[in-house]
């Protein structure tokens, strides 16, 4: 934890990823004390909402897919531009 200025706050939006609610209450509290001025309602479910963005990112025909190894984490999936598009025209609506 960095170090906080006299009044300083803390506001968490949206769901944090930990096991369960009372997991993220009990961390966030400990961590941050009387830091902490607001917290999400401990919703936990989303919290791999990303991964069910792979296929949906990975059928656009602008976006390319790679998977990256990433050391300590193993293989990893990234997007990125189709070679030559200008990300200007990029339109994600399109990936639904």
């Amino acid at each position: 934890m960095g170090q906080f200025q006299r009044g300083q706050g803390v506001h968490f939006v949206g769901t944090i990823p930990l096991a369960d609610a009372e997991q993220v209450f009990r961390t966030t509290t400990e961590l941050l004390g009387d830091r902490l001025r607001r917290l999400p309602d401990g919703e936990t479910t989303r919290s791999g909402w990303v991964a069910s963005q792979v296929p949906v990112l990975a059928r656009h025909p602008d976006i390319v897919h790679v998977v990256v190894d990433v050391p300590g984490h193993g293989e990893r999936p990234f997007f990125r531009p189709r070679p030559g598009l200008d990300t200007d025209t990029l339109d994600l609506g399109q990936a639904r």
